[in-house]
């Protein structure tokens, strides 16, 4: 069984807010496998979102490209290890 994290757990991990992985779920690019708990894919997601972001992109510029589909880091669940 796969482990999963609570928002605190991830945010702990990750140095970022809860309130920033609320937002990371409402775009899309979180996608909790239920309610609550994060798995190791939105860990490595959080972190890649939050270098982009420390990097001086904005948050409006990652919504965008979640919203067309050009920011699409789904593939990263094949390649986590666990």
């Amino acid at each position: 069984m796969t482990r999963t994290f609570s928002p605190q757990e991830l945010s702990d991990d990750t140095g970022v807010s809860v309130d920033r992985l609320n937002w990371l779920t409402g775009i899309g690019m979180l996608k909790p496998p239920e309610p609550g708990r994060f798995s190791p894919g939105d860990a490595f997601r959080t972190k890649l979102i939050a270098a982009l972001l420390a990097a001086g992109f904005t948050q409006d510029q990652i919504e965008w490209w979640a919203s067309e589909g050009h920011l699409d880091l789904d593939h990263v669940d094949h390649y986590i290890v666990v």
